[in-house]
């Protein structure tokens, strides 16, 4: 377990959930895997973190678990439409092979947020230049932070 000054300062949260710690608001989206991806305001700014929420298209899995999988993926995505985020982090897990930006895409077309950083590469970060380059759009293609290497630090310049 954790020493009771540490417990104490936990806060357990389900999908679909709102709550206030300190000066942050949270608000939990359902995610197509495990545990719950994290819409957070402090201060003027906001963050998504995606955790597990995903277009998991798995080669093998079928049209109707990776369909329903995108259907669930689409609509929690939907309800960050609208709201800013400065900065956000989405997987683009390279086993899903072709399929690995899906997510990514839909996210970038879909919300408003300032920086992306994609997460959940398994240190392969080899295929975010040519991502970044189809991108049709180069608005949206600047919003997604190119990562060379692990434990890269960036800096991120308040507008």
């Amino acid at each position: 377990g954790f020493a009771p000054e540490v417990a104490k300062r936990i806060h357990y949260v389900g999908a679909d959930e709102k709550c206030r710690v300190d000066d942050l608001n949270i608000e939990t989206l359902r995610s197509t895997d495990a545990g719950v991806a994290f819409y957070v305001e402090t201060n003027g700014a906001a963050f998504y973190h995606a955790g597990d929420l995903n277009d998991w298209h798995w080669d093998g899995a079928g049209d109707l678990i990776n369909g329903s999988m995108r259907t669930n993926y689409r609509s929690q995505i939907r309800r960050l439409s609208g709201r800013k985020i400065h900065l956000a982090f989405v997987p683009a897990d390279p086993r899903l092979m072709e399929h690995q930006f899906d997510g990514m895409n839909y996210f970038l077309e879909h919300t408003d947020a300032d920086y992306v950083f994609p997460m959940h590469m398994w240190q392969d970060y080899s295929a975010l230049p040519d991502y970044r380059k189809r991108i049709s759009n180069a608005a949206m293609a600047e919003r997604v932070v190119e990562i060379k290497h692990e434990n890269q630090i960036f800096e991120i310049l308040e507008e």
